[in-house]
């Protein structure tokens, strides 16, 4: 039986009023409390699973990191020895390369030294919630209101 059915048995048991009902009701409970703790076995494995899923993940960003790291090396490397020599082009059977002309950048050195016209400023807006939730409960407030969250499942 799953633990919806269990539910429903454990309210239409508590609706009936019946002074013996309560060894019933008992024995409903303890089947529902029982089934509870093997889901709750369940969320703890696949937590698990999603732990070392996580730390696989890391490491393999990193072996990641550290490959983009070794192709930015290599290519540098060939780039400088193509500079070097003055090489721009070499054809090959597999592979063109070509090592392109630099184009020019902004470096910016002091961002508050630019003149006005050359900067953009940037407004964000964002409500303080919790001032919001402190000034809904003292009276109403134009474009806010309060709702419950859904209940939460702890476990210790």
């Amino acid at each position: 039986m799953n633990l919806h059915e269990i539910s429903d048995n454990y309210l239409a048991v508590q609706d009936i009023e019946d002074v013996d009902i309560n060894d019933t009701l008992d024995a409903i409970e303890g089947e529902f409390e029982s089934k509870a703790e093997s889901i709750v076995k369940v969320i703890v494995n696949i937590e698990s699973d999603m732990e070392r899923i996580e730390n696989e993940i890391k490491r393999l960003k990193s072996r990641s990191e550290l490959f983009s790291r070794k192709i930015d090396g290599i290519k540098d490397y060939l780039r400088a020895n193509m500079e070097r020599t003055g090489i721009k082009n070499i054809k090959g059977p597999l592979f063109t390369i070509t090592c392109a002309a630099g184009r020019d950048v902004v470096v910016i050195d002091n961002v508050e030294s630019l003149p006005d016209h050359l900067v953009s400023v940037k407004t964000s807006i964002s409500p303080d919630k919790v001032a919001i939730l402190e000034a809904l409960k003292a009276g109403p407030v134009d474009g806010a209101h309060i709702e419950k969250s859904k209940s939460s499942i702890r476990i210790k």
